[in-house]
């Protein structure tokens, strides 16, 4: 204690203390204040890849997923024999969006944050389960159920059997169902960009 006395009471100290710690406390307040920039700007930059990412990728492809699932519809109801063109839908998933951690996306978008999870998950699964599955499941299963009733090729049996009316009515609210989550998914795209 008296050490510090004696070194607060002599001026020549005492400026000496000063001369470096204000130079030390500055140093140290514009670091603080460069990194909140740093950070400010690493933000934006990351919430405009993501809403971008949105608006031109994947917004852009729910229409082609419904029209795609409606495709599938129909063909499975009308019994065609046509084989559809089904897009593959390659830029369809959310494996970009895992560079960004969980907190920084609640960083970057606060309250939205569980918008925006909801819109990963959905287009994740989405993903997953593309039309092309879902059609390849259908006939997959059909064209198994026939080779066992011995009944290749019968359309009648197809249009007639119950487990086939079954498989065709699962198909059909499986695709129903993915059509909901396709127009959900992009309400909640477009309340997250906006």
């Amino acid at each position: 204690m008296n050490l510090l006395c004696k070194v607060i009471n002599d001026p020549e100290n005492l400026m000496n203390i000063i001369n470096w710690t204000v130079p030390f406390l500055l140093g140290l307040l514009s670091s603080f204040i460069i990194d909140f920039i740093r950070n400010i700007i690493k933000r934006k930059r990351k919430k405009k890849f993501v809403e971008i990412y949105l608006t031109k990728t994947i917004l852009p492809e729910i229409p082609e997923l419904e029209k795609a699932y409606k495709s599938i519809r129909e063909r499975i109801n009308n019994f065609s024999l046509i084989h559809l063109k089904i897009p593959v839908f390659e830029s369809f998933n959310s494996k970009v969006f895992n560079g960004i951690s969980p907190t920084e996306y609640y960083e970057i978008f606060g309250e939205n944050y569980t918008t925006l999870n909801e819109i990963i998950t959905t287009t994740e699964f989405i993903s997953e389960n593309l039309p092309l599955k879902t059609d390849q499941r259908y006939y997959d299963y059909i064209n198994s159920h026939l080779i066992e009733k011995n009944k290749i090729g019968d359309t009648e049996h197809e249009k007639t059997c119950p487990t086939c009316i079954d498989h065709r009515n699962l198909i059909n609210g499986i695709i129903d169902i993915r059509i909901d989550e396709l127009n959900k998914l992009k309400q909640k795209i477009l309340k997250l960009i906006n």
